[in-house]
């Protein structure tokens, strides 16, 4: 007697980027593969090529003797599309003179923020008084002005650092050290996006495209149920698609959407779309014109959303469930609840987060056993010993890695930057520069007190007066005072303070002065607020060492000077050594400056970025 037979159709929708078509749809085949334990299962893109565009697969279970499913074998029928629609915004790349350049176009999106958030704030003003207004200015909620500047000045300093970052990428692949290219990623992300945004008829023929795809998955298995699994802006894609299609009459509607049952969105921007370009969804928000299709309760669409808190791209979708349930009117088709919406820190680097929810088992378990086979009475249990009832969940070490190990990085750099300056000057002084523990000491000493004043320059530059001005203040003290305790009171050089060298504590709190101050003056400067005070105090501090015990009434005795006290290497060293060691520097600060912008803005959510009221919280992060 055959045992029970389950019919199921997997429609994958890819994010930004080139795109290989069924690229996706392999991956998402993968994880089910992974799931019934057939991790061997290898499916060429070839399969995918043919009158139906789909993959079909069938599963086979057999339960174990501990096993509660039935005796009999239980087929699972396997049906693999894609909603693909790549293409389409590559061939506007490829056109030329359409897109908008991507980071021209960056900065419109901050001001067309702005306008909003003012008209926001004007009308909160009106409604809730002077009074009100000026308590959520306190409270740093309330003026635009503020909101635009910041959200630019936090622009801009990720804008340098990814320009400095793809030119070292560049030259590493000349290197032939790796190949990455950057810009490439940003460009391709940006122009997506700005083609589903912006771009009104080339969004409908994305759309079109969608629902045409979803239309050949349903008739290569009619009695299947359909789930979508979307990733990145393939999420706004989809959501699109589906929310077209429930508002269609009985007669257009297409018939895949009554098979509907799972949506499952991984990286997802939705929210960021809804914030920044909320004229696109007004559509749907029309009180006259509701969603026209009314699944009963048993067939709403079950949908839960997967963010890693390193993915700059996805995050919570409160603000979409806030919108199904108030805006939309579609709480009766789709069952997405706040516990549906999962977050996580599991993946080791920022950024590289977006992609690595393909190999995840555990996300993936988790849709698969909780919405793809939920209310299946017969259905396959995952892998042994395997168990994805509940919500994937934090792996610490990750969470650890992911945060520290960048800013370990910079200051690794910083280190070595400190230990070449060293190493030029003393050599050509002549006692040279051993690596013995007295000297590494002296380094570290110096890196430490370098890293507290990048630190505090960074840090006021990137946020508000509160909290985090405070915290930066700290830490620089705490510099000082860590090189105090390691050094005495030597300045960085061998060089005892005075009245006129105030040691490299009183020069370093001296850069922190005019940095600030510069700031405040020069706010379109950014970096060079640090660098150029910086600068000087560094040639400054060089210099005294250089020519201790010279002759400075004549600018000969300088020069003849150093002409004898010059020993292993020449003059030229030390001066490309210190151009280097700027670079190096000014690295590390811009560095530092994205990670503190992607832990401050992006990963811990501040409103402004995520989707949400115009404002800049400046709350710490949770620890």
């Amino acid at each position: 007697m055959p045992g029970p037979v389950l019919n199921k159709t997997i429609v994958a929708v890819h994010g930004i980027g080139d795109q290989n078509r069924f690229a996706t749809s392999q991956q998402v085949l993968t994880q089910f593969a992974r799931y019934h334990d057939r991790a061997g299962r290898a499916v060429p893109l070839g399969q995918f090529h043919n009158d139906d565009n789909c993959c079909k697969l069938s599963f086979h279970y057999r339960p174990g003797k501990d096993d509660k499913q039935p005796k009999q074998p239980l087929t699972v029928n396997l049906t693999f599309a894609e909603g693909y629609w790549a293409d389409i915004p590559r061939e506007m790349v490829k056109e030329g003179f359409l897109l908008e350049d991507a980071r021209r176009w960056a900065r419109t999106i901050v001001e067309r923020y702005h306008l909003r958030s003012q008209a926001e704030n004007s009308a909160r003003h009106n409604q809730e008084g002077v009074l009100a207004t000026c308590k959520l200015a306190v409270q740093g909620e309330a003026p635009g002005n503020i909101t635009r500047e910041k959200i630019e000045q936090v622009l801009t300093e990720m804008l340098q650092t990814l320009v400095v970052l793809d030119k070292i990428f560049f030259l590493a692949g000349k290197l032939k050290l790796f190949t990455f290219d950057l810009n490439k990623l940003l460009l391709d992300f940006l122009d997506d996006v700005q083609v589903v945004a912006e771009f009104q008829t080339r969004r409908n023929r994305i759309l079109n495209a969608f629902s045409m795809q979803m239309e050949k998955a349903y008739e290569a298995n009619p009695q299947a149920d359909i789930y979508i699994i979307a990733h990145s802006e393939g999420t706004v894609v989809s959501l699109f698609g589906l929310l077209e299609a429930a508002h269609k009459n009985n007669n257009e509607r297409p018939k895949w959407l009554e098979r509907v049952r799972g949506y499952m969105t991984i990286g997802s921007p939705i929210d960021k779309h809804i914030e920044l370009w909320p004229e696109i969804f007004t559509r749907y928000e029309n009180e006259n014109d509701p969603p026209q299709y009314r699944p009963a309760e048993k067939d709403k669409i079950e949908w839960r959303n997967y963010y890693d808190f390193g993915d700059p791209v996805g995050f919570e979708l409160d603000e979409a469930r806030r919108r199904i349930d108030k805006k939309w009117g579609c709480s009766q088709i789709f069952n997405f609840k706040d516990d549906d919406d999962y977050g996580f820190a599991r993946y080791s680097l920022p950024g590289k987060a977006h992609n690595d929810y393909w190999t995840d088992d555990a996300v993936f378990g988790h849709f698969i056993q909780n919405v793809v086979y939920k209310y299946d009475s017969e259905k396959p249990s995952p892998p042994e010993e395997k168990d994805y009832s509940k919500g994937p969940g934090n792996k610490p070490w990750k969470k650890i890695i992911s945060h520290f190990f960048p800013y370990a990085g910079a200051l690794a750099v910083l280190f070595c930057a400190v230990l070449m300056i060293y190493k030029a000057v003393f050599d050509y002084t002549g006692p040279g520069f051993p690596l013995n523990r007295s000297n590494l000491l002296r380094v570290t000493a110096v890196t430490l007190l370098l890293a507290g004043l990048t630190f505090v320059t960074r840090i006021v530059r990137l946020t508000k007066p509160g909290f985090w001005w405070l915290i930066g203040f700290g830490g620089f003290v705490l510099s000082a005072t860590s090189y105090r305790l390691l050094l005495g009171q030597g300045a960085v050089l061998d060089h005892q303070p005075g009245i006129l060298n105030p040691g490299l504590v009183g020069t370093a709190s001296v850069v922190v002065i005019f940095s600030l101050l510069a700031g405040l003056l020069f706010p379109s400067w950014g970096m060079r607020t640090l660098l150029y005070p910086g600068f000087v105090a560094v040639l400054t501090v060089i210099g005294e060492h250089l020519l201790k015990g010279a002759d400075r009434t004549s600018l000969g005795s300088i020069v003849q000077h150093l002409q004898n006290s010059a020993g292993t290497t020449s003059l030229w060293s030390v001066v490309l050594t210190t151009a280097l060691f700027f670079f190096l520097w000014w690295l590390v600060a811009l560095v530092f400056d994205l990670v503190f912008v992607w832990h401050r803005y992006i990963r811990y959510s501040v409103k402004n970025l995520k989707g949400g009221s115009p404002s800049f919280s400046e709350n710490p992060p949770p620890a």
